[in-house]
């Protein structure tokens, strides 16, 4: 019984939470006699502003931003960036957390609620209820994808039963794909092709929602990390072929809000003007202060040599996606930062959402998926309209395979842990990271090396408090406490 109550409080604390953080959206006064989970899935514009709390805590200082959120980790992890210092830039092995406990209990639990919560409303239409699920379901897929990519086998949390989920074993990371998989059709069925404001009817210009649009670029890269190359191509065409909708642009505006190439973004502000000011917390954190005399800051993460040699001659972009920026070091005066998002510090009017989703993916996917199917000549045309855009010709790789590899490391770097995952799922990690892990010295320290274990992060310390399940099962090369 007092775990039945713990549960039902936490549940009402983050609900209520959620409601404290999108104050503005609601402008509603929930009556004190009404259970907080009646009145919030009483009402769609109350129940949807659910969603968007969980949406917000993804982009804003959740599991997905700063030093220990997916880009800038994987990106220290592997050959991406070079730090001033650190444990993650140097793969040791200490349980940082991945954010481990933002995506169970900030994201995952929420999710969770939320489908239990729509379940059981009266009041909410079916409609309503079909796209509040779907959307919940697509983030719970997206969660388990960044989860299993960081530390391997996990826990799969399916509801808030914490009698259930207080003890409960990792599952393998096969079955975890199952779910993500079974997630994804059903958010495909359940969701509109248009994107949504939180009254769950009006269509919005803005590409900040889950839609079935979302689920199906996910399900496209799910498929290929499992290597069903046929069904990656199915969900790929399905959204390369709707060039009404998605298209490549600029790559100085591929970034930018409400930007046609993207497929899904995270809002960063409180509305589309961002009330709040803000752009990305990437951007803050990449982009250093710039000071009175035009110089800036030394960063603490850059772009390593690794990377930036990778980059052909003309290759835009470099010239777009990665800034040269004079500081007042004078050892090393000028470094490479990502340019990718390019507001940092400064809270002017908002331009910038950060990107989940977007189209030039796609057709990386399609193209490495036609490759494994034998069709050669369809991957080099696909890879064809990526490099066009990059005002580049024909790739230099006669193998298709390299090509592809070249073509996802020089397109998505610092974009959501796509290089990290792709040279584990790829089986190239162990080779690569030999090169790679003798350059992480810091300083006159000593020489770091490389082991396989670090493919997978520790599981945090803490947890084996919290779930005696877990207890003997923790990654190998990694303590429990």
């Amino acid at each position: 019984m007092k775990k039945t109550i713990q549960n039902t409080i936490y549940t009402a604390f983050l609900i209520l939470l959620t409601l404290a953080g999108c104050k503005k959206a609601l402008e509603v006064d929930l009556p004190v006699e009404v259970s907080t989970a009646e009145a919030v899935y009483g009402s769609t514009i109350t129940a949807s502003s659910v969603m968007k709390g969980v949406y917000k805590r993804l982009q804003g200082y959740g599991p997905l931003n700063d030093a220990t959120g997916t880009t800038i980790l994987t990106s220290l992890l592997g050959d991406e960036f070079k730090a001033n210092g650190g444990s993650q830039y140097q793969n040791l092995p200490i349980p940082l957390g991945g954010r481990w406990n933002d995506w169970y209990r900030k994201v995952i639990y929420q999710v969770n609620s939320v489908m239990e919560g729509v379940a059981a409303s009266k009041k909410l239409n079916p409609g309503a209820k079909d796209i509040l699920t779907g959307e919940a379901k697509f983030i719970r897929a997206f969660s388990y994808f960044n989860l299993v990519n960081i530390f391997g086998d996990v826990p799969l949390v399916l509801n808030t039963d914490f009698n259930t989920n207080a003890n409960i074993a990792r599952s393998p990371t096969a079955k975890v794909y199952e779910q993500m998989v079974a997630d994804l059709l059903d958010a495909q069925r359940l969701l509109p092709e248009k994107y949504l404001k939180p009254d769950l009817i009006t269509e919005s210009t803005e590409r900040v929602v889950a839609s079935k649009f979302t689920a199906t670029a996910l399900l496209a890269r799910v498929y290929l990390y499992m290597g069903q190359w046929d069904k990656a191509i199915a969900e790929s065409d399905k959204i390369i072929g709707r060039a009404d909708l998605f298209k490549l642009v600029d790559l100085d505006k591929v970034f930018l809000m409400n930007s046609p190439e993207a497929i899904m973004q995270f809002q960063t502000g409180d509305g589309p003007v961002g009330e709040d000011a803000m752009n990305t917390a990437e951007g803050r954190v990449l982009i250093p202060r710039q000071n009175d005399n035009g110089k800036y800051n030394v960063p603490n993460y850059w772009i390593s040599d690794f990377l930036l040699n990778e980059f052909e001659a003309g290759d835009k972009r470099k010239d777009n996606w990665i800034n040269l920026i004079p500081t007042n070091n004078t050892a090393k005066p000028i470094y490479p930062i990502a340019w990718k998002y390019k507001v940092g510090q400064n809270l002017g009017p908002q331009s910038e959402y950060y990107m989940v989703l977007r189209l030039a993916e796609q057709y990386l996917i399609r193209a490495e998926a036609r490759a494994h199917m034998g069709n050669i000549g369809g991957a080099f045309e696909d890879l064809k309209v990526i490099r066009q855009r990059a005002g580049l010709g024909d790739s230099p790789y006669a193998n298709v395979f390299e090509a592809i590899a070249h073509e996802r490391y020089v397109e998505l770097f610092a974009e959501l842990g796509h290089r990290w995952f792709d040279l584990k799922r790829t089986g190239k990690l162990d080779d690569r990271m030999k090169i790679v892990m003798p350059t992480k010295q810091i300083g006159n320290g000593p020489v770091p090396t490389w082991e396989p274990f670090k493919a997978v992060m520790g599981i945090p310390y803490t947890e084996f408090k919290l779930n005696p399940a877990l207890i003997g099962h923790q990654n190998p090369g990694y303590r429990e406490n």
